[in-house]
């Protein structure tokens, strides 16, 4: 014991020397600042900002200090809503801020994350520990010295990352920028806190190898934080389905209708409860249709995770999620092939279309796999179709009329009787985005797909029609946004076509061109208590693309507009496909195998912006399974 206590004060004299000279030696000179309770100094992210937690995957949970909630309304609810995590964003926004002017052109050299544990064996990670992650997207606000920036690539979920500063940054004169005393301090006596002591180690650890990291490169100042699960609850709720019955039903009074005999075929989509209104009439083309010799309408119940908000609970990650007590019918139709029907029935291609469509609106593509025998199934995503008392009137050549439902799945979320266009699938009031109405509209095609295993009897005769054992998907646009979560997570999903997805979603909508995905965001911010008004006219955000030179901030108020936005970018994190295309390769989720995915991006598309497409597809590694249309 004594040669224990010995040891111990000579360890104590030496960080204390070693405080004393650093700090003597970089006192006059540009130092980055070190308050890890405060997310606006940092380093930020931190685990400092977390608390224990038992009910999560990680043991954390992260804690945000909030802000006055009277005066910032909706900065607290973000701070409350991010708080019911187990970690951080997967791309979280760094800050770093420094004590005086840096030379911005050193910041990419200087800064860098570095894997750590992975804090779960459920799947093999994209990062292995002691993988350096550069940085990339670096703003830099002159008027806080502070550096922000994002990592190059998505992060592990719930794994462990640290973010180092170190003295390849240099001040305007071209001086290394030193270690802070707050954290020189915290180094200096590891038994401060749980969190000092793991910064003590890692500090001294990486300085000793500090040349695998460049050249007399050394730490300046050092945070740890955790990635949140991301996948988690999908694939708890993706499980709970196999407790649940699709009860599927043809549909009454009548199913089947072959094409050959059908005169006109109108959709009217339901526009207003109180009076009941309803858009004009939609012919659906039917002309266009080539090998396709009948259509079977049907439904099938699916479990609904939505709350009357229209936001799904968060449960803790280290929880089940149980089978909610609501269900929804959803009302589908598949479009059967002239070709004989295979022996075990025919293989079965899912179809959805871009936000605001409608499973009527993206009849062009049924015809070229129809023609290669493929029964293809349409539905609407939750919150398009407008509202259920929607029809649509089949007309036959003989006169005869049959009215069906035309599975409107709108929800009047404000209460004004009116279906809007995707009214219950985006959250304008709030910062979820489109998070939870993506999440329940990939757990009814995942209901889908156990309809079609359990067996569909089109034609009435007693046996399935379609192949269980051949379910394929495609999607455009925000369809292909369903199918890359959907990929990720069912199984039973042979191939995929995804064609111009893209993420982040919230970084789509921030870089198209399609005003009216453009003037979601743009709402969403407007709604803000306070208001946020510089996305209004133009790109106010003043933001950086991949690769460009760092972004020396000059709009008065951007700083705040791209930190609000990288906040809703993390909130909606359990939704995003960003999250979700990891696991179709390079890390596949527990049961889930390689999947067979083709990405199809269009040159120079600012509707799904390239950027957008291209971080999807970078995220996912499967460059080689790209084609340019």
């Amino acid at each position: 014991m004594g040669a224990e206590r010995t040891l111990g004060r000579m360890m104590s004299f030496r960080w204390a020397f070693v405080f004393v000279l650093t700090q003597t030696l970089w006192a006059a000179g540009t130092t980055v600042r070190f308050e890890p309770e405060s997310p606006e100094i940092g380093p930020f992210p931190t685990d400092a900002l977390t608390v224990p937690d038992a009910a999560q995957k990680t043991r954390r949970r992260v804690n945000l200090p909030m802000p006055d909630c009277t005066a910032r309304r909706s900065d607290c609810l973000d701070s409350t809503a991010v708080n019911e995590f187990d970690g951080f964003s997967i791309l979280p926004r760094v800050r770093v801020r420094f004590s005086g002017p840096i030379d911005v052109n050193t910041l990419r050299d200087g800064i860098f994350l570095l894997a750590l544990d992975n804090l779960t064996d459920e799947e093999y990670g994209v990062h292995r520990a002691a993988t350096a992650v550069p940085i990339n997207q670096v703003v830099y606000d002159p008027d806080t010295h502070t550096a922000y920036a994002k990592p190059d690539n998505v992060l592990d979920q719930h794994r462990r990352y640290a973010l180092m500063v170190t003295d390849a940054v240099r001040d305007r004169v071209g001086d290394a920028v030193g270690p802070g005393p707050e954290f020189l301090r915290c180094i200096g006596e590891p038994a401060r806190s749980e969190y000092c002591g793991e910064l003590a180690s890692l500090t001294r650890m990486l300085n000793a190898v500090g040349g695998r990291f460049g050249a007399a490169r050394r730490v300046v100042a050092l945070s740890v934080f955790t990635t949140m699960s991301t996948s988690d609850w999908m694939e708890k709720a993706r499980d709970t389905l196999n407790s649940t019955s699709p009860m599927l039903r043809i549909a009454q009074p009548r199913s089947a209708f072959e094409i050959g005999d059908i005169a006109s075929m109108v959709l009217r989509q339901q526009s207003r409860a109180n009076p009941m209104e309803f858009l004009p009439d939609f012919p659906v083309p039917l002309i266009s249709l080539s090998g396709v010799i009948r259509v079977v309408f049907g439904s099938y119940w699916s479990p609904t995770f939505l709350d009357q908000r229209q936001h799904i609970s968060v449960t803790p990650t280290g929880e089940f999620v149980s089978v909610p007590s609501a269900s929804e019918e959803i009302q589908f139709h598949v479009w059967v092939p002239s070709s004989p029907k295979p022996r075990f029935g025919y293989p079965v291609l899912i179809a959805m279309g871009g936000i605001t469509t409608h499973r009527f609106e993206t009849t062009g593509i049924v015809s070229v796999f129809a023609s290669e025998g493929y029964a293809v199934v349409q539905l609407n995503a939750y919150g398009h179709g407008r509202g259920p008392e929607g029809k649509l009137l089949i007309t036959e050549n003989n006169g005869a009329v049959t009215g069906l439902p035309a599975g409107g799945r709108g929800v009047d979320v404000d209460g004004n009787g009116v279906f809007d266009v995707i009214e219950g699938f985006y959250d304008v009031a709030g910062s979820t985005g489109a998070r939870d109405g993506q999440r329940q509209t990939v757990l009814d095609l995942i209901q889908l797909t156990r309809a079609i295993r359990v067996g569909i009897d089109l034609d009435s005769d007693g046996f399935p029609d379609l192949d269980p054992t051949q379910i394929y998907y495609i999607g455009q646009s925000q369809g292909a946004i369903h199918g890359t979560i959907l990929s990720a997570l069912e199984p039973s999903i042979s191939a995929a076509v995804l064609t111009v997805p893209g993420g982040p979603l919230v970084d789509v909508l921030r870089w198209t061109t399609l005003g009216f995905a453009r003037s979601l965001l743009t709402a969403s911010l407007a709604a803000r208590v306070p208001a946020v008004t510089n996305m209004t006219t133009g790109q106010q955000h003043n933001y950086v693309l991949r690769h460009q030179p760092v972004k020396v901030n000059d709009i008065p108020g951007a700083i705040d507009v791209q930190n609000v936005i990288e906040m809703m970018e993390w909130i909606q994190v359990p939704g995003d496909p960003i999250a979700y295309a990891p696991h179709l390769r390079a890390s596949t989720l527990p049961g889930v195998p390689l999947r067979r995915v083709l990405f199809q991006h269009a040159r120079d598309d600012t509707w799904i912006p390239n950027p957008q497409g291209s971080a999807l597809l970078r995220a996912a590694n499967m460059q080689d399974w790209s084609a340019q249309l």
